[in-house]
């Protein structure tokens, strides 16, 4: 399968609870396209289903490190800095979503009263 059909693959097998087998799909995918943001972005939030706050924190980083406007990695790396108790930076990196246009984390931040 080329990575489009794993990534897709990844998609399904997560919304289908089997997470485990998410990981190796999305894995998949960053073998062949090592470059791909959004991957990473899946395979962190399948990690980060998984309680697995490490990897996931990796693999955000890794997708801000090759696209530092990907609104969705700066959302779930602020979800997870938030379920971490690390409010201050969490609220950052909605701020950062939000103003990326992101409109989750636009809703998160008003739900909470803070400007972003």
């Amino acid at each position: 399968m080329n990575s489009k059909e794993w990534y897709e693959k990844g998609i399904e097998l997560q919304k289908e609870g089997n997470s485990s087998e998410a990981v190796n799909a999305f894995t998949k995918v960053i073998e062949q396209n090592p470059k791909d943001p959004k991957a990473y972005v899946a395979r962190g939030t399948v990690y980060l289903n998984l309680e697995d706050s490490k990897e996931a924190l990796n693999d955000f980083k890794k997708a801000l490190a090759l696209d530092n406007k990907c609104a969705e990695a700066y959302y779930n790396r602020g979800f997870l800095f938030f379920h971490q108790g690390n409010s201050e930076e969490a609220i950052r990196d909605f701020k950062e979503a939000a103003k990326l246009d992101f409109k989750s984390a636009r809703e998160y931040l008003m739900s909470m009263g803070i400007p972003w």
